[in-house]
């Protein structure tokens, strides 16, 4: 038992460990990352996304997903709107998100 709790807190981190790396490919590029409580009702279902604020582009996430979850939304709106990577930021990433950057770009 105590070594699937420590499996799941070591992919936890490495989960976190990606987030940060991935908000600073986005910090890069002059988008701010947020982790927010995204409202919701019966009526209507906020998601992750983008928007500007302030003459300022913001990328909120909510934090009620998982790590693996708020990963996916970093990537996939990476992939979306072809950030620069540069290398420092790739090395910043664990080897599987690395190889998933890389391959998407290449």
């Amino acid at each position: 038992m105590a070594v699937k709790k420590q499996k799941e807190a070591d992919k936890e981190k490495l989960a976190e460990q990606t987030f940060r790396a991935l908000t600073k490919v986005f910090k890069h590029n002059g988008i701010a990352v947020r982790r927010e409580q995204l409202s919701r009702s019966r009526a209507y279902r906020v998601k992750s996304g983008s928007c500007f604020l302030k003459q300022e582009r913001m990328l909120f996430v909510d934090n009620r997903l998982s790590a693996v979850q708020q990963n996916s939304i970093l990537t996939d709106f990476l992939f979306d709107t072809k950030l620069e990577v540069t290398t420092e930021c790739l090395e910043a990433l664990s080897p599987a998100s690395r190889k998933l950057v890389e391959n998407h770009f290449a």
